[in-house]
């Protein structure tokens, strides 16, 4: 038992006592970490150094089982009894499994990274599997799943979490081993038990590591941390691969949490089968079907920062100019946030840093090429989805068929008969298809298959029905209208035609669009994706925008209705400038100066005061819209504060007034929200803001557990700024609160609200002292202004950022940013 407590304080102390000086340095860590002394020249006659007759002291010993985290020597006797007679010590057993668990565990996830062509470049932290995991490991369930498509990413972060977790100081006991599915296959034949042969892989032939981690009441050096990657990968037939699902079951069962976790990862199918082959899944954490999402993944895409880092990284480091994740249409980041698909993105960046994949056709198209058409089964494949487009669209059944039905037509269940069944779990694993158990209205069940990804479902459709017509028409919309009427998916594939119509420069084919149907055409315009499609290309643009700005329909949908505060600086410009040209109505003049003027405002262009002032009504007409009212009275406000028109109080007393009328008559309080939004860029750029704070006080101070909207939330960031502005001091809870809200602010005002909040955080991480992330947040303030074309917010940064380089004694790079602001500002009076 001596010996044995030699090799726990060697284990503690992190390396053998092979010398005398060692013993020196180990009575300095015994009393770091005891607050007890043992002397080195005790040490050194326990170690066998100094020759002696007498046994160790009970003071000694108990001083280093203390040491190894016992309470005493007795507790350390008691709790090692079990493996006195063996001829290794149960240290020294873990002490070679930990290493042996290094070695192949490091071995593996080299191997899954040149497979996956996995670098430092293209691997993110993800900050969820971490706290998943944390949990995990410190939790009563012994076991948790990371479950999605194929291409999702579910290798990736672990590979990342166990690199990391394995290098903390922290983990330095523990046993971790990562192992891919397919290694579970060799424990066919080898006449072991299952846990047995676990252990054969590090390198054991005795079962007393298993028996102590089955014993929560026992003390052990650490955790067994046993990771399974990709379940779907087996390739054992089903008989067998039941049992060895059962076993992996089994060996859940007879663990203790405290000593034992487990983690796989799986495709959904593939996971469900898993799970019925056992008989509860109460020690698996997030593994109920509550926390499994629509995709068939109980782990979420990547989010905006885990993507920008990823660019940053990859396609920024050669790119012209840094690629933001702001930057892309919100429909193209939900895409990419997949991470199959990210990966196609940055693989079809040319070198010299322009991509080939420029929306979101480009991009789903790149897929189905990979993963349908040039697949190892593309006819199969393609007959497999283009039936369930068919029928679908015969039945009204939005991308989903019967099983049985697609069973019947081709032989998608039986493995020899053709390459259908291959082709149809290809289609499964890549979350292309997803099947569903579902009840009728009779109480039986039946199994459907679906389309997972509408946005596929949209473009195949889409491609049928050219293939069809054998060009781009505007017929196909008509068509569209006429066989999809109230379908779901009706205004996806009315935006989806006019973006490969809009590619294909066919202007013939989209000149007719406003002819389609008002309630049609209402739905479509309810996204914002034929507003992005007509960002792009100069040249159809300029064909298109003239002729719909004459058009009735299409000033009320495309012109009017759907006000982007993103691009009012850039390309809505020239919507609001033709709209203008065709203006008949006074309430429509209203509606484009207003817009003009606020553009020009954005672009740091203040000429247009007098003209305000002289020209525009006293007040909003009737009906004009709530955002309008908002940006007008910031027009006011703007003006005011550089003319000096009318005092302050006199345009608070003005708004209250016309508050008071609107909201009385017809505004709710969404509509009061939006005014507030389209108001407070005036109160921003004036700094006026205490006042923001008394304005916006009385939508937050009685709102306490509401659940808040997208126009709340951009409210709430803008509220909290004010009150800093006004005190200057910091609240870590509300900064935390920030990073979470800044995601989900509406979409048209997403750059403005972004710019405040990084900035805002850039100064806060600032006076922590982190340097680099808050340059970082900075810089990204600084580049969405320039992306959005919204100088007054460029050179309000470039002041600030000039102010803090001084203080930081950075002069030169401040001067610098001096030089710029005064550029941008030298032809208006602003002060920024």
């Amino acid at each position: 038992m001596i010996q044995k407590l030699k090799d726990y304080v060697e284990h503690e102390f992190g390396k053998k006592v092979s010398y005398q000086k060692d013993c020196k340095t180990l009575s300095t860590s015994i009393l770091n970490k005891t607050s007890e002394v043992i002397s080195p020249s005790t040490l050194r006659r326990f170690y066998g150094f100094l020759s002696t007759n007498s046994k160790p002291s009970r003071v000694t010993l108990d001083i280093l089982s203390r040491y190894c985290d016992f309470t005493c020597w007795d507790d350390f006797t008691e709790n090692n009894k079990d493996t006195e007679g063996n001829s290794e010590s149960f240290t020294h057993i873990w002490e070679k499994a930990s290493q042996n668990a290094s070695k192949l565990s490091t071995r593996n996830c080299e191997l899954l990274k040149k497979q996956n062509q996995l670098n430092s470049n293209n691997i993110t932290k993800r900050y969820f599997a971490y706290e998943r995991l944390n949990y995990l490991i410190s939790s009563d369930f012994v076991a948790t799943p990371f479950v999605g498509p194929g291409g999702y990413g579910k290798s990736t972060l672990l590979i990342e979490w166990y690199e990391s977790f394995q290098h903390a100081s922290s983990n330095k006991h523990n046993i971790e081993l990562f192992i891919s599915a397919r290694t579970l296959e060799g424990w066919y034949g080898k006449e072991k038990y299952f846990d047995e042969w676990l252990l054969s892989l590090i390198g054991l032939n005795t079962p007393a590591l298993f028996d102590r981690l089955k014993d929560g009441s026992c003390k052990n050096p650490g955790k067994f941390i046993l990771i399974i990657d990709a379940l779907d990968e087996l390739s054992l037939p089903q008989s067998k691969t039941e049992r060895l699902y059962q076993e992996i079951h089994n060996l859940v069962s007879s663990m203790s949490p405290k000593w034992f976790k487990l983690v796989i990862t799986s495709r959904l199918s593939i996971w469900k089968d898993f799970i019925n082959a056992g008989d509860s899944i109460d020690k698996w954490y997030f593994a109920k079907n509550q926390n499994f999402t629509s995709e068939g993944a109980n782990m979420p895409p990547l989010n905006e920062g885990e993507v920008q880092e990823i660019f940053n990284k990859t396609i920024n480091m050669t790119a012209g100019e840094r690629i933001l994740v702001e930057e892309l249409p919100y429909d193209f980041f939900q895409i990419i946030s997949y991470p199959y698909y990210l990966r196609i993105y940055m693989e079809l960046y040319n070198k010299d840093g322009s991509p080939r994949v420029g929306d979101r056709i480009d991009l789903l198209t790149e897929f189905l090429k990979k993963e349908v058409y040039q697949s190892p089964d593309a006819d199969e494949s393609s007959d497999i989805l283009y039936y369930i487009v068919e029928k679908s669209k015969q039945y009204k059944t939005l991308a989903t068929v019967k099983k049985n039905d697609l069973k019947n037509e081709y032989p998608i269940h039986l493995k020899l008969a053709g390459n259908y069944y291959n082709a149809y779990n290809h289609l499964l694993s890549f979350g292309i298809l997803s099947e569903e158990l579902v009840e009728n209205e009779f109480g039986a069940y039946k199994k459907i298959v679906s389309i997972t990804q509408l946005e596929v479902y949209g473009l195949l459709t889409i491609h049928r029905l050219i293939e069809k017509e054998g060009d781009v028409s505007f017929k196909l919309f008509e068509e569209i209208q006429k066989e999809y009427a109230n379908s779901a998916i009706l205004p996806l594939l009315i935006s989806m035609l006019f973006e490969v119509a809009y590619k294909k420069r066919r202007v013939d084919a989209l000149i007719p669009l406003f002819t389609l149907s008002e309630k049609v055409l209402a739905s479509v315009f309810e996204q914002s994706s034929i507003h992005q499609t007509l960002s792009k290309d100069d040249y159809m643009r300029s064909e298109l925008i003239p002729f719909y700005a004459n058009n009735k329909i299409a000033r009320k949908h495309l012109f009017e209705k759907n006000i982007n505060l993103n691009t009012i600086a850039t390309s809505s410009n020239f919507l609001t400038y033709n709209y203008l040209q065709h203006a008949v109505h006074m309430h429509e003049v209203f509606f484009g100066r207003t817009l003009l003027y606020i553009s020009n405002a954005y672009n740091l262009d203040f000429n247009w005061i007098d003209e305000f002032i002289k020209e525009m009504p006293e007040n909003p007409p009737k009906k004009t819209p709530p955002l309008i009212c908002g940006l007008w009275f910031s027009c006011l406000e703007i003006s005011s504060f550089f003319s000096n028109a009318k005092n302050q109080s006199q345009i608070l007393r003005k708004i209250d007034s016309f508050l008071l009328t609107t909201t009385s008559n017809s505004w709710n309080e969404h509509d009061r929200l939006v005014f507030e939004l389209g108001l407070v860029f005036s109160l921003l750029i004036t700094k006026q803001h205490q006042l923001i704070v008394n304005r916006l006080s009385i939508l937050f101070e009685s709102s306490t557990g509401t659940k808040f909207t997208s126009e709340k939330k951009a409210l709430k960031i803008y509220y909290e700024f004010a009150k800093w502005r006004v005190s200057s001091v910091f609240n870590d809870a509300v900064m935390q609160e920030l990073q979470n809200l800044v995601g989900e602010t509406p979409p048209w005002i997403s750059y403005q609200t972004n710019i405040i909040a990084k900035s805002w955080l850039a100064m806060y991480y600032l006076s922590n002292g982190m340097m680099n992330k808050a340059y970082e947040l900075y810089r990204k303030s600084v580049e969405i202004s320039n992306l959005a074309g919204y100088k007054i917010f460029e050179a309000k940064l470039l002041k600030n950022l000039s102010t803090t380089l001084n203080s930081l004694g950075e002069e030169s790079m401040a001067k610098d940013c001096d030089a710029f602001f005064r550029s941008l500002a030298e032809d208006s009076n602003v002060d920024c």
